[in-house]
């Protein structure tokens, strides 16, 4: 069973900040859109502290997970939980501003390739990874603590679970993710960005 889970949260309350969290929402608005393309993703869950962002979502068939109010956030416990509490055997991490080039085909072949390995990591970036796919999805959660945040996943997979790690072809589609203004403002210029 293989799962994509979508985080979505923080960014502060400039309006900058905000401004880019909206357009993060978007790309990973686009993200999905692309997921429920692929068969061989069994669910989908949206994990975010947005309770309005996620009111637009409806449509389509994934599960939202929301932030617990008050809790502070971890990533990796985070990731624990819902992979204890959905089942998760395989995993497509995906942040919200990650992955807005990667194309429905790309994402299919990451799925593909983590329905035949038994034990694998496939990822934009080892050293600073915006998305991993990774099976089993069990073997992080000794490791939950390990990762304050989502750009070590890749990482810790391989150093200290002994993963062997596949970083895709370097490729705007892979490396290209969301985190600054000009980001936003060279995927508006894209031929290849989403439609939101």
């Amino acid at each position: 069973m293989i799962t994509l889970l979508l985080f979505d949260g923080g960014g502060g309350n400039s309006p900058i900040e905000r401004t880019l969290r909206r357009i993060r929402q978007a790309i990973a608005l686009d993200t999905l859109e692309k997921a429920v393309t692929i068969p061989q993703l069994s669910q989908i869950v949206v994990a975010t502290d947005d309770p309005a962002w996620v009111e637009g979502l409806t449509p389509l068939p994934v599960t939202v997970d929301l932030d617990r109010e008050g809790e502070p956030f971890q990533f990796g416990r985070r990731l624990a939980d819902l992979i204890t509490r959905y089942g998760v055997e395989r995993a497509f991490y995906v942040g919200s501003g990650s992955a807005p080039l990667l194309s429905p085909a790309q994402m299919a072949q990451v799925v593909t390739r983590l329905t035949i390995e038994r034990r694998i990591a496939l990822t934009n970036n080892l050293h600073s990874s915006d998305w991993v796919a990774f099976a089993p999805a069990s073997a992080i959660l000794p490791l939950a603590e390990v990762l304050p945040t989502d750009n070590a996943l890749a990482w810790v997979l391989a150093e200290r679970a002994g993963f062997p790690v596949e970083t895709l072809p370097r490729s705007a589609a892979t490396q290209f993710d969301v985190d600054t203004p000009v980001d936003a403002m060279i995927l508006a210029l894209h031929p290849q960005a989403g439609a939101h």
